[in-house]
């Protein structure tokens, strides 16, 4: 396996764990937000599930954003080899 290879493969397995933790971050945050929020307001589930359901486009917003960063940062790593190895 050549240096390229190497950071490709690096930067695909970094960006899986970025999004797995990211979305396990947002998941947690929206369930014990909203179950104290529900706690609170004695509404349960209510605010629980309306967050949970909330949670779902942020996520994936959050996902598109770590695409575009990770994309940006594999074509910089790309251009930077080939300039290299001219």
């Amino acid at each position: 396996m050549n240096r390229s290879q190497n950071t490709l493969y690096l930067t695909v397995a970094l960006f899986v764990g970025q999004v797995g933790c990211l979305t396990l971050v947002i998941v947690i945050a929206a369930l014990l937000t909203g179950l104290w929020l529900d706690d609170l307001f004695a509404t349960r589930p209510v605010i629980t599930i309306l967050l949970m359901v909330g949670s779902v486009p942020l996520t994936l917003f959050v996902t598109f954003w770590a695409v575009q960063k990770t994309t940006a940062r594999l074509q910089s790593a790309t251009k930077q080899t080939q300039e290299h190895d001219l």
